[in-house]
């Protein structure tokens, strides 16, 4: 059987030039500043901008032992989040706003446009020498779905996510802790409900330089059983683990570049591939 080659190379050119365009224009801006290495730390009162390109791209999928299943899968997905936050005293309001496109060329398919946006609020705890972040949000099935295409940039469906942020800084050294819990709702066009799905992640960077940190991050990913037609579809729960790492370099007084890359390492019942995404604030 001959697989359609991917048609989608052009997809890491357009991640580069859209996160450079953004850079560069908030470089221009002057005012603004990057404000945290991850999303729990406390800001300045205020709003802020925050930019986050994203790239993945995955060459296979695997089955429920995490072997291959489709090879030469040739998937890229592309998006750019465009997340205006709020920062009060203690609490934070936000949006996500994701805009971009998937190809897989397995289907020789792609979809393109705005997708499901994301409204949240959180506050934080009142502790010392360490910040805590609980978040809740609710993601609308904005995005395009179509039952009938194979590939579609919106999930068509409901989520709630609830979210556990922990920051800490100490020294030359910053940690960072992201605990998240989607609970996802049925789509009503397919009929189809996906698994709940827990999210773990770290980041610990070390600032070698007054501009320059790194350090090794990780996403570990596990996803209950689907449901079609509201029967549970057996042995379609989905772990992934992705290791990698976060660089932080600062570009100006103002402006600091995060970038991080995470190689899928093991994943069942899933894409098994290469995450790249990048972070900008601007303060207003």
């Amino acid at each position: 059987m001959n697989i359609a080659q991917p048609k989608y190379n052009s997809l890491p050119k357009a991640f580069l030039t859209v996160f450079l365009a953004a850079l560069f224009s908030l470089v221009a801006l002057g005012s603004g500043y990057c404000v945290n290495y991850g999303d729990g730390a406390r800001c300045p009162k205020g709003l802020y901008l925050a930019v986050y390109p994203s790239w993945y791209k995955a060459d296979k999928t695997t089955d429920e032992n995490g072997h291959a299943a489709k090879k030469h899968y040739g998937m890229d997905k592309y998006s750019l989040s465009i997340k205006p936050v709020y920062y009060g005293d203690d609490f934070v309001v936000l949006a996500s706003i994701p805009i971009g496109k998937t190809g897989v060329g397995y289907y020789n398919d792609s979809d393109a446009g705005i997708g499901d946006i994301l409204l949240g609020a959180g506050y934080f705890l009142p502790v010392k020498n360490i910040n805590i972040l609980p978040l809740f949000s609710v993601k609308f099935p904005t995005g395009h779905f179509n039952r009938n295409s194979s590939v579609n940039f919106g999930d068509g469906q409901y989520d709630f996510r609830s979210e556990v942020f922990i920051n800490k800084p100490f020294g030359r050294f910053c940690l960072d802790l992201a605990f998240r819990y989607w609970h996802r709702f049925k789509n009503s066009a397919s009929n189809f409900k996906p698994g709940n799905e827990f999210y773990a992640e770290g980041v610990a960077t070390y600032r070698l330089i007054k501009k320059f940190r790194l350090g090794p991050s990780v996403i570990f990913c596990r996803g209950a059983d689907p449901e079609l037609d509201e029967v549970t579809v057996a042995n379609s729960d989905i772990k992934r683990v992705s290791v990698g790492a976060e660089f932080v370099c600062g570009l100006s007084e103002h402006v600091q570049l995060i970038l991080d890359v995470l190689p899928d390492v093991y994943a069942e019942n899933t894409t098994k591939g290469l995450l790249v995404k990048g972070r900008v604030v601007y303060a207003f």
